[in-house]
């Protein structure tokens, strides 16, 4: 997709520069590649590319996991706080190029949901953000002294408690209660010499961010190239494990968002979507973004996502692979199915006015139309919503025609 990406800006820029709008061809991937979060992203995905292959993160997630009792559930919140005292004591939002990884090593490795970990350990680190240490909070501290906001605490603990809820109903809502019980309680590991020595690197990038104020990037990449000269793992394994189709993704993406920005095309897209975006169609289409997010939940998350992090086995203890598993287990939940179906009629609702609205932005129709139009929006809109509430329905009332039993 990043190649892709970057092809489709050549050629955007290419075709935009030869009819008339100011953008150098030649610059737009040095103008539009995000060089800061570049190097961030390789450098921390390097180091931690370097704990994967000598056993650190496997065996820091087991003693992590051993604080736990053997009880996942707690695992997250453990997460939470980690991320916000961390984050609080001054290190910011950064410091998620350092917890994250190893929370999501720890949810994979213990069964956790992959994005209720996330969601939950990013909200403890949001929580910290905006301490007055953290540079976030340094900077709103001032912006709120500029307006005659002599005392910044009472918005910092706002916005903490506000993150605080946001991060117990992702636990909640999600499936913290969910999460099995471990079947052994886990036994502290012992580390090895290698393992030790990545140990306290990664220690040392969260001191030097935390009380040096370094840039992240920097400092994991040193750690990174030290812990090779001390031949902690394999170089070119090492080299191979950073996710250079990630990194290119990003930046590709960057790149075509640039060319399309300087092109107009967001203005463009502003200005559709605000004629789109009527008293009439605005709800649904928030119902529908909403439905979208929670089908993503739901499956991407369990599924495509559990496969990116290397696990075999979703939260549910299905395969990610196993698609007709997940859409049963789904469905047979009630509330589910009343989720879906308010989502699949706010769906027929908007279609209803988008099929024929499409014609009519393209200037295909007139008076003798319009009843027609609206009238295949009503019926392709109703084909659409019965198809997709069959399978809900037919999973809830009639799984063993669907194969479920």
């Amino acid at each position: 997709a990043g190649i892709l990406a970057i092809m489709a800006s050549f050629v955007f820029a290419t075709i935009a520069a030869a009819n008339g709008v100011d953008i150098k061809v030649s610059k737009i991937v040095s103008g539009g590649w995000p060089m800061s979060v570049f190097f961030i992203v390789m450098a921390t995905t390097f180091l931690f590319g370097i704990a994967n292959l000598n056993g650190t993160t496997k065996a820091l997630s087991q003693n992590i996991a051993c604080l736990a009792r053997g009880n996942a559930r707690v695992l997250p919140l453990l997460f939470f706080v980690l991320g916000a005292v961390i984050s609080a004591a001054g290190a910011g939002g950064l410091i998620v190029a350092v917890i994250m990884p190893v929370a999501l090593y720890v949810a994979v490795d213990n069964g956790i949901p992959v994005l209720m970990m996330s969601l939950v350990t990013m909200g403890g680190i949001m929580v910290g953000g905006l301490s007055p240490l953290a540079i976030n909070g340094i900077v709103a501290s001032q912006l709120s002294a500029e307006q005659g906001i002599t005392n910044y605490n009472p918005l910092w603990a706002a916005y903490a408690v506000s993150m605080t809820i946001f991060s117990l109903g992702a636990y909640l809502l999600l499936g913290g209660l969910k999460c099995k019980k471990m079947t052994t309680t886990p036994q502290f590991v012992k580390f090895d010499k290698n393992q030790t020595i990545t140990l306290v690197a990664i220690v040392a990038v969260v001191v030097c961010v935390v009380f040096f104020g370094m840039d992240i990037g920097l400092v994991c990449f040193t750690c990174a190239g030290i812990l090779l000269m001390l031949n902690v793992a394999d170089q070119k394994k090492a080299i191979a494990a950073i996710p250079w189709a990630t990194i290119l993704l990003i930046g590709g993406m960057a790149v075509l968002i640039s060319v399309v920005k300087t092109c107009g095309g967001i203005d463009f897209l502003s200005d559709k979507l605000s004629n789109v975006m009527g008293p009439r169609s605005a709800q649904p289409i928030f119902v529908i973004l909403g439905g979208l997010l929670i089908h993503l939940i739901n499956f991407w998350s369990k599924m495509q996502l559990v496969e990116i992090m290397g696990g075999h086995v979703n939260s549910l203890g299905y395969s990610p692979a196993d698609g007709a598993a997940l859409i049963a287990y789904t469905f047979s939940k009630w509330y589910y199915v009343v989720i879906y179906l308010v989502w699949f009629f706010a769906l027929w609702f908007h279609l209803t006015h988008g099929v024929w609205s499409m014609f009519q932005s393209v200037g295909w129709a007139n008076d003798t139309w319009y009843p027609r139009l609206k009238c295949i929006a009503n019926i392709v809109a109703t084909i659409v919503f019965l198809g997709f509430a069959a399978v809900v329905l037919v999973y809830f009332f009639c799984p063993c025609i669907a194969g479920a039993c």
